[in-house]
């Protein structure tokens, strides 16, 4: 029984005591609450007695309070915006563009902050006033990290390709058909989307030296070698600097090739042969119809021999040594074979692809000759000199007697 009492009365004891402190927290509380609130002239005395720390690499700097559009954000800001679309950093603005007008081909810059996007890009879109859009890609700088990602921006106002054209993705690497917009004279809206965060816009204003707007042509143009004996090389240039660096074309043949020429209707091309040298260099216009060009090719003179002297009598086995004066008309390089009358030898070789009345004949590098007679005989030495053009082929003679 004391058992019993005893336990019932230290249960009564714990369920007292956890009362009184449940009534205590409520009734501090309520005080809490009907207290009345400190101002900020009440926390003065204690604002001064806390330490102050002025440096500024601790400050954060506060976002602008402008709910603007990235899109209308004319001036390069230092951190970061409050704009319609949240809080954004690194906000491209373009600041100018110089020039602001001239033909298809000229080369801008766009100057301002934020310009480049992902790994460097330096995309920009050409608004026409229609709203067809196209992106013309150029290069700038870059800076990795926060702050201004890019300055300025150079591009070429041209198509980055053309009609027809196939073209290769700069990321995906898959070949497309070019999407062409051609840049017709006129204003255009000029910006910039990095990161997916559209610029300010500028204008650009596209003029044309060309009465048909550098529409792009092709046509075939033919080269024709008049007199010409031997391959000719026809070439020449597309001299279009408002569209673009030049462009060689070239063919080769005998009487006449032929090449395809592509470029802004309009253009002059002169096309160049070394048979006929640069004063007798036509010149076409590039208009989309085929054309000729015709060269007057001076006919080619064969080489001269002027004397062909050396031993005419020797012994057998007696090394003899034998010399050529020659000239050429058109100074051009010269190969001197000789025949000795005593082939086949050791040294010869035989020469019947388009000299057919060399045959069997031993090459020299130079105009001085040297040759030995194994048997006694009498020798006709005959050498051949040829120029580039291999039906040229002249010869002299001269006797040799070999006695024992």
């Amino acid at each position: 029984m004391y058992n019993q009492r005893g336990f019932i009365g230290v249960s009564v004891l714990i369920v007292i005591i956890l009362g009184i402190v449940v009534l205590g927290g409520v009734a501090y509380y309520v005080m809490q609450q009907q207290a009345p609130t400190q101002t900020a002239s009440d926390n003065l005395d204690n604002l001064q007695t806390l330490p102050i720390n002025t440096t500024t690499s601790n400050l954060t700097p506060k976002p602008q309070t402008t709910s603007l559009s990235p899109a209308t954000v004319a001036s390069c800001v230092n951190g970061p915006v409050q704009t319609a679309e949240g809080l954004r950093e690194g906000i491209p603005v373009i600041t100018s563009i110089a020039p602001a007008s001239g033909p298809k081909g000229t080369a801008i810059k766009i100057t301002g902050c934020n310009l480049s996007g992902f790994e460097g890009d330096h995309n920009v879109t050409f608004e026409r006033a229609d709203g067809v859009k196209t992106t013309l890609v150029g290069a700038g700088t870059y800076q990795l990290g926060r702050g201004e990602r890019g300055t300025f921006i150079e591009v070429t106002v041209k198509e980055p390709c053309q009609k027809g054209e196939t073209v290769t993705g700069a990321y995906s690497g898959i070949a497309s058909q070019c999407n062409f917009v051609e840049l017709t004279p006129g204003a255009y809206k000029v910006s910039t989307t990095p990161w997916g965060t559209k610029s300010n816009e500028m204008t650009f204003t596209i003029t044309s030296q060309f009465t048909t707007d550098n529409a792009i042509v092709s046509e075939k143009v033919t080269c024709v070698f008049n007199n010409a004996t031997m391959e000719q090389k026809c070439y020449g240039d597309v001299l279009s600097p408002n569209v673009g660096p030049p462009t060689n074309y070239s063919c080769t043949g005998v009487g006449e090739c032929a090449v395809e020429i592509k470029g802004p209707r309009g253009t002059k091309m002169t096309l160049y042969s070394g048979c006929s040298g640069s004063a007798g260099s036509p010149s076409i216009t590039i208009d989309g119809s085929s054309e000729y060009a015709n060269f007057s090719c001076a006919i080619n003179k064969a080489p001269i021999i002027s004397s062909f002297t050396g031993a005419t009598t020797l012994a057998v086995n007696q090394m003899g040594t034998w010399k050529i004066e020659v000239t050429d008309p058109e100074n051009d390089k010269l190969r001197y074979v000789v025949a000795w009358g005593d082939e086949p030898s050791s040294g010869d070789v035989t020469y019947p692809f388009n000299w057919p009345s060399v045959g069997s004949a031993t090459e020299y590098p130079t105009t001085t000759f040297t040759h030995t007679y194994k048997q006694a005989g009498t020798y006709t030495a005959t050498v051949y000199v040829v120029d580039n053009d291999a039906n040229h082929v002249t010869s002299k003679t001269l006797v040799v007697t070999v006695g024992n």
